[in-house]
């Protein structure tokens, strides 16, 4: 059974030992490379969140405003007081 500091001193590169030093630079890249695509994805997951969100607001005002305008501007663009009651009583989320 090996000692705690023998395992770490094996594995530890000595000076001159270029296969050892070799293995681990691939290894630090590849943990570069998962670090930034990690954050990457935590940021494209965020933006999407704070999109969605943003159509969510968008479409509650947009519902609110409809309801707000009176029979003459709805007979313009045609339609009935009924199809904007249907339409504010839809969730933000539809």
């Amino acid at each position: 059974m090996s000692t705690w500091n023998e395992r770490i001193n094996a594995r530890t590169p000595r000076p001159g030992d270029r296969r050892a030093i070799a293995a681990v630079v691939p290894l630090a890249a590849r943990a570069r490379r998962w670090c930034v695509a990690r954050r990457v994805a935590l940021l494209t997951t965020f933006w999407r969140i704070a999109d969605l969100a943003h159509l969510w607001r968008e479409r509650a005002r947009s519902r609110r405003r409809l309801l707000q305008l009176d029979d003459d501007l709805l007979k313009d663009i045609g339609v009935s007081r009924a199809d904007v009651h249907r339409e504010a009583m839809k969730p933000f989320w539809r």
